[in-house]
């Protein structure tokens, strides 16, 4: 065997072993899960049993729970130091105080420093559409200026779901001839959306799908 062949042969059995040690990294990744960081007033068990309750166990499943307590005394040191792409950051609840003060990008305390934090590295902040804590409707003008608040932080990246929203393998399915920026904007990212064959898309739609990392399939 002259040079040549042996170093075809090393060549061969080098790429074999890049081969399937790429694989091997690419299959670790998939069998990670998300976190699924849940900013709450509630303790480990109260969730737990908030979860039952909503029967989205399949949380479990798909993610790993991280729960932050809003009362965390070193809050900053709670924040991971990656924030992956498949990762949430979910509030159970949002008091009225935090709500002005994040709206106005002041942090000093668990949830403002959050949401900041979030909101910088280009994430969405997800909450509990019953975790809203809307004032009195008493008075007016105060419960506009609560409104207003939440329309900047849902304009910076504030999201309202329910909890099986975030169900991973979740499949929405829309029947409309023509399929709008609007019906894309309700949906949460990186899911499945089944859609009539005949459905039209108009072009910011697709834009908006393309950002919202939605799958299309049409039946």
């Amino acid at each position: 065997m002259d040079q040549k062949q042996l170093d075809t042969i090393i060549s061969q059995i080098t790429e074999q072993i890049i081969s399937r040690l790429n694989e091997k990294e690419s299959n670790l990744k998939a069998l990670k899960k998300a976190q699924l960081y849940i900013l709450t007033d509630k303790n480990e068990t109260k969730i737990s049993q908030e979860i039952k309750t909503n029967n989205v166990s399949f949380l479990r499943d798909q993610y790993d729970l991280k729960i932050i307590n809003f009362t965390s005394e070193n809050y900053q040191a709670t924040f991971p130091k990656n924030l992956n792409e498949e990762d949430k950051v979910l509030l159970t609840s949002f008091p009225f105080y935090d709500v002005a003060k994040a709206a106005l990008g002041i942090i000093d305390d668990t949830v403002t420093f959050w949401i900041s934090k979030t909101f910088f590295l280009g994430r969405k902040v997800l909450l509990l559409k019953d975790g809203k804590r809307p004032i009195s409707n008493k008075n007016k003008k105060y419960s506009e200026l609560f409104l207003s608040y939440m329309k900047t932080l849902n304009e910076f990246g504030l999201q309202e779901i329910y909890w099986k929203d975030l169900n991973r393998n979740l499949q929405y399915e829309i029947k409309t001839t023509v399929l709008t920026l609007a019906d894309i904007e309700k949906l949460p990212s990186n899911k499945t959306v089944s859609l009539n064959s005949a459905t039209i898309l108009t072009e910011l739609a697709r834009e908006k799908i393309a950002e919202k990392n939605l799958k299309i399939i049409y039946k």
